[in-house]
């Protein structure tokens, strides 16, 4: 584990992330493991939002969905490998069980209905290991949230997909954590709108190089509000890294 910031980030890589979220669905019996994929935009939202904060310290597990993360990692003296990101994770978590010719069961909550119904579409076509067992998209009142979450439990799912925006998927979870009936439950953000075609990921340079965050700027100026957190969350590393501020808190709960 890393502190970043006063996150408690896994050390994990992608692989290993992969493997212990696996070993997890195949329990037969376990609680549910809570998964915050956190770039600097999240890390800055936590770091800002008590209820934020406290809802990443009962996370069982928080990933490094960022380049910014990496470089604060080293700039701060952790031991984070790589980025581990969201759709990264999905993705893995479906071909890696695939190859192993192990099912996995799904439900995908959130995004709109038309890029839910295609992300589904794309999911059974490609990984006919994934059983989507039930999906909805994400525009609903808070007075619907248990019939949601009754839907979600009658599926039984091994892995619940939430992707509201952050930090709204990461309250949902929250909220209904001890009674979902479901073994691991992950935001994703966006990964559903890339999943569906709708929205191209950054070309596999620009992801080496960990500029995915530029081509996406390029791509799409609308979303430079959004990218000014790097800068910030990178400028607050550097006060910290030479002992000009204060490090945070950490999030890491108690036992």
């Amino acid at each position: 584990m890393s502190d970043i910031m006063g996150i408690t980030f896994s050390d994990d890589t992608l692989k290993q992330t992969t493997k212990h979220l696996s070993n997890i669905i195949d329990e037969k019996y376990t609680k549910l493991t809570h998964v915050i994929t956190a770039n600097p935009e999240i890390a800055l939202k936590i770091m800002n939002d008590e209820n934020f904060k406290e809802i990443s310290k009962k996370a069982e597990l928080i990933t490094p969905d960022g380049i910014g993360i990496v470089y604060a990692s080293k700039l701060l003296g952790g031991n984070i490998k790589e980025r581990v990101t969201g759709y990264d994770l999905v993705i893995s978590l479906f071909e890696t069980r695939k190859r192993q010719a192990k099912p996995i069961r799904l439900y995908a909550l959130g995004a709109d209905s038309d890029t839910i119904r295609k992300a589904v579409i794309n999911i059974e076509s490609k990984y006919p290991n994934v059983q989507v067992l039930g999906y909805r998209d994400g525009y609903f009142k808070k007075e619907e949230e248990a019939r949601i979450v009754k839907e979600i439990n009658e599926c039984k799912p091994d892995l619940l997909l939430v992707a509201l925006g952050s930090p709204k998927q990461e309250e949902f979870i929250y909220r209904h954590k001890n009674y979902l009936n479901s073994k691991v439950a992950i935001g994703v953000g966006g990964t559903f709108d890339v999943i569906s075609g709708n929205v191209k990921r950054a070309p596999e340079i620009y992801q080496k190089l960990g500029m995915e965050w530029f081509y996406r700027l390029v791509t799409n100026p609308k979303r430079i509000k959004r990218q000014l957190s790097l800068f910030k969350f990178g400028f607050k590393v550097i006060l910290v890294s030479f002992g000009i501020s204060k490090k945070p808190s950490s999030t890491k709960e108690e036992k």
